[in-house]
């Protein structure tokens, strides 16, 4: 690849493990409309609703509740659901201290850093403050404000321009597999933060990373050699 100049994190699952949680939580909640309406959950491909946007996520629920209830209440029923879910959780303590390790590969070898998410903007700097680290990052781009956010690349592409780069300039730090397509898409190489918990099809990524840590590896290497 050309000179590496800039690493682009997302969020939900590589800087925070929050990933596991929302599973569970859009899970529970699939199967108390389904019980709700009297209809069954067995037999569901709940992996449908992994590492999707906002928008993605709506039409996941819809499908997986049978089209029951009306897509704008099922949608305001899940944020408050969700909502109580989070109510006692504490994002500090999902954040991936190994970020840092990134972080610091990033500042030594004068690479810009960015977060792009599909999460809503207010929700990333939020989460990105509990852990202390927003002052770390030079751009974030929220896919909550595009029409379509990932596996869409319009995300990546904004990022692109926003700091003045071009594709084979940048890495990205991906764990689902619409942040990995929505990336390559872009032009973009991809380092898959390893995830064994659940069923992600992470095989088109660039590079395998069982950790930050193995991913700092890979940027040092990347920076030091291109």
């Amino acid at each position: 690849m050309s000179g590496l100049k800039a690493v682009l994190f997302d969020m939900d699952g590589v800087i925070v493990d929050t990933e596991l949680e929302d599973f569970k939580a859009q899970v529970a909640f699939v199967k108390k409309i389904n019980e709700e309406n009297g209809r069954s959950s067995e037999g569901l491909d709940f992996k449908l609703l992994l590492g999707k946007s906002y928008a993605l996520l709506l039409d996941q629920l819809y499908a997986l509740t049978y089209g029951m209830v009306d897509a704008e209440e099922l949608w305001a029923r899940f944020l408050a659901f969700d909502a109580e879910w989070n109510r006692h959780s504490d994002v500090s303590l999902l954040y991936r201290p190994e970020t840092e390790e990134v972080l610091s590969v990033a500042k030594a070898f004068a690479l810009k850093t960015a977060v792009v998410s599909s999460s809503p903007q207010e929700r990333i700097e939020e989460v990105l403050n509990a852990c202390g680290i927003r002052d770390e990052f030079d751009l974030i781009v929220s896919g909550a404000l595009l029409e379509r956010s990932k596996p869409d690349p319009t995300i990546y592409r904004n990022a692109l321009a926003d700091l003045s780069l071009a594709p084979e300039e940048c890495v990205a730090i991906e764990d689902s597999t619409c942040g990995i397509e929505a990336a390559l898409a872009a032009g973009i190489p991809v380092i898959a933060y390893e995830e064994v918990r659940v069923p992600i099809d992470q095989t088109a990524a660039t590079w395998m990373a069982r950790g930050l840590s193995e991913a700092a590896s890979i940027i040092r290497s990347l920076a030091a050699n291109g």
